[in-house]
């Protein structure tokens, strides 16, 4: 089964040995999970990175399917037990999983058509659609005995606080960090947040219904939720000449319908394209630069 270049490059670069050594037994768990879950017809999917995901039919669950496999078991975990908690609910079904070997097995949404589809001629509606789905996916706060049961995004946010790479300004670091602080410390109602929604993890299915997958399972706030859909589809937006008009637009379409803050939606907009950046220079993914132009566009934002 041919295993793309780019998906090679990127777990190498961040796993080093462990990434080289997972790429190796990459065929023979492959072959494990055929005959597990009686695959068959496997197609991997293009442009991977940090996941080898791979279409399938399944006659054992008699469905198309996705497997996914990851070399972080902590990742796969905490997705697994997000899509235990939404339970097909607005988000894609977990049929099985095998967290010690590494995978878990996912219906296939068919035809899968990406919301990046509606951009940029129909971004009022896809932002129109995310609304919605984030509706359905927070109907109510997460449980406080449920808490304890998923990481929480001040996990995430903590990388701010000890990142030390020239690549990023000072001051955009800086206001970063202060910004964190803040909406960490006056956090509302908390919710098991996808922490991933973009463009490319939102599909259309055959009933015409919106389908999130890939929830990394998280813990915060409604309003750190819109955060990663500000900025995507991200290459697709940076080459828009008026890219700080939509992601301003897309604020207000938001704001109002979520009944979230204006400035809360894009201080933590502005926070985590910071924290992508970070993302994207410790794992030496090589688009630094793109992540500094879209922090820009924030900045220019936040500058009216």
């Amino acid at each position: 089964m041919n295993i793309s270049r780019k998906f090679k490059q990127t777990m190498i670069n961040v796993w080093n040995d462990k990434g080289k050594t997972w790429l190796l037994e990459l065929p023979e768990r492959i072959k494990y999970f055929t005959n597990k879950w009686q695959l068959q017809n496997l197609k991997p999917f293009e442009n991977l990175t940090y996941s080898y995901v791979i279409s399938a039919y399944s006659a054992l669950y008699k469905t198309p399917v996705v497997l996914k496999m990851m070399l972080s078991h902590q990742e796969l975990f905490d997705e697994q037990k997000a899509l235990e908690y939404y339970n097909g609910r607005g988000c894609v079904k977990l049929l099985a999983s095998d967290i010690d070997k590494g995978a878990i097995l996912i219906e296939e949404i068919v035809p899968g058509t990406p919301l990046s589809t509606l951009f940029p001629i129909n971004d009022d509606k896809a932002t129109a659609i995310a609304i919605e789905i984030i509706k359905g996916l927070h109907q109510s706060p997460i449980l406080i005995r449920e808490v304890a049961n998923f990481p929480s995004i001040s996990n995430w946010l903590s990388l701010l606080d000890h990142f030390n790479d020239s690549k990023i300004p000072g001051d955009s670091l800086k206001n970063a960090q202060t910004l964190s602080k803040f909406l960490l410390s006056t956090q509302g109602d908390l919710c098991v947040l996808h922490g991933d929604l973009h463009h490319q993890n939102i599909l259309l299915d055959n009933h015409r219904e919106w389908i999130v997958i890939d929830p990394k399972g998280i813990v915060g706030e409604l309003a750190f939720e819109a955060g990663t859909f500000l900025r995507n589809p991200f290459l697709c937006l940076l080459e828009q000449p008026n890219a700080h008009e939509v992601i301003n637009n897309r604020l207000h379409l938001l704001s109002g319908g979520l009944q979230i803050d204006y400035g809360r939606l894009l201080d933590w907009g502005y926070v985590q394209t910071v924290l992508a950046a970070c993302w994207a220079i410790e794992d030496n993914l090589g688009n630094a630069d793109d992540f500094l132009k879209m922090i820009k566009l924030f900045e220019k934002i936040k500058a009216f």
